[in-house]
């Protein structure tokens, strides 16, 4: 059985230049990089998400070559996101209003909260491993493809970049 695993912020929707910069501009007057927004406190960050993925989440954009590529993917699909779980039903509500078909849906939950995202999602993976002849990571984050492929010494898994609308072996 194969597995497709994906990433969900910036990777099977855009929500960085939608939905966290419309947030960013309500809690500090200004949209904020990337790197602005990982600088932040805990819980100024946490509350930029928060309010990105609940507010704003009508504003993501759905990645429509991932999701063309997912639809002929012949086996199960997990959508892996590092968002908390608290906005579980706004992520799933997305997933089914823009018709995406998924096998499984994970958020962090609390006692996972202080894991670095890659370090989280690595462990997921490799719970997998067992269950699946074949799996195909999905991310957007080069550290988190990175960090997979790196600790995963498996010719199971196939890792993919995804860049906007790009979608890179890696």
């Amino acid at each position: 059985m194969k597995l497709a695993i994906v990433d969900f912020d910036d990777t099977l929707f855009f929500t960085s230049e939608s939905c966290i910069r419309m947030a960013c501009t309500e809690k500090f007057g200004a949209g904020m990089t990337t790197k602005e927004i990982r600088n932040l406190g805990k819980k100024e960050k946490g509350d930029v998400y928060n309010l990105a993925f609940t507010k704003y989440k009508d504003y993501s954009i759905p990645n429509e070559k991932l999701i063309e590529r997912l639809s002929s993917h012949d086996g199960d699909i997990m959508v892996l996101t590092a968002r908390f779980d608290i906005v579980y039903k706004d992520t799933e509500y997305l997933l089914k209003k823009h018709g995406i078909s998924y096998d499984k849906l994970i958020l962090k939950d609390q006692k996972s909260y202080g894991l670095r995202d890659e370090d989280w999602k690595l462990g997921v993976v490799k719970n997998l491993l067992n269950e699946y002849s074949e799996i195909y990571f999905y991310d957007d984050k080069e550290e988190n493809v990175k960090h997979i492929k790196s600790n995963i010494d498996s010719g199971k898994l196939k890792c993919f970049l995804s860049k906007k609308e790009e979608i890179i072996e890696y």
